[in-house]
C-alpha cells in the first residue's frame, strides 16, 4: 500500500511538472537554455492570460489544472492508474514524433520530408561507417580495426557491451 501511495505520488508530480508545457502548446521552442527540456517554462506573458501584468494564483495553476483535466479522461476528479498510464504514454508519442520531425529536419538534404538511406546514413564529416572503420584505408576492414572499432564503443557506453535497454549488457 505503501509502495502504491508513493508512486500515485510521483506520477502526479510528474503529470504536474508537465502540465505547463500541455496546457501552452507542444512546450518545445527550441530555446531552452541552461533549463533544459524538463524544465521549460512558458513566458510570463503566456501565463499572464488577463495581460494586466500580473499573475494571480489562478493564472499560475492553470496549466497544472488543464493538465489534470486532460489526464482524468472519465472526469470524475481522480486519476486511475489507467489514466495515468495513457498519460504517460501520449507524452512518450508526442515527445517522439517531435524527435522524429527534428531528426527529418536535420538530415533531410533534398528538403523533400522524408529520409532515404543514404540521408540517414550520410555522416557531416563525409565518411560512412565503412570508412571510419577502415583505418588503414586498404578497402578491407581487419580483425584490429574491428575490435579498436568495439572498444572504442564500449568506453563511449561505460565499458559495458549492448546498446542501451533491452540487450544485454555484460
Amino acid at each position: 500500500m505503501k509502495r502504491t501511495t508513493i508512486l500515485t505520488s510521483l506520477t502526479v508530480a510528474a503529470i504536474a511538472m508537465g502540465s505547463v508545457a500541455v496546457a501552452h502548446g507542444n512546450g518545445d521552442r527550441g530555446d531552452r537554455g541552461a533549463r533544459g527540456p524538463m524544465m521549460d517554462r512558458p513566458e510570463f506573458s503566456e501565463l499572464d492570460t488577463n495581460a494586466d501584468g500580473q499573475l494571480s494564483p489562478e493564472e499560475l495553476t492553470a496549466p497544472r489544472d488543464a493538465r489534470f483535466a486532460e489526464a482524468d479522461a472519465n472526469g470524475d476528479g481522480l486519476l486511475s492508474a489507467e489514466e495515468m498510464a495513457a498519460q504517460v504514454e501520449a507524452q512518450r508519442q508526442d515527445r517522439a514524433a517531435r524527435g522524429v520531425e527534428r531528426m527529418i529536419e536535420r538530415m533531410d538534404a533534398n528538403d523533400d520530408g522524408q529520409l532515404s538511406l543514404e540521408e540517414m546514413t550520410a555522416r557531416r564529416d563525409g565518411k560512412g561507417m565503412f570508412e571510419r572503420l577502415d583505418a588503414d584505408e586498404d578497402g578491407v576492414i581487419s580483425e584490429e580495426e574491428f575490435a579498436k572499432f568495439e572498444m572504442r564503443g564500449d568506453k563511449m557506453r561505460g565499458g559495458k557491451k549492448g546498446h542501451g535497454r533491452g540487450h544485454d549488457n555484460k
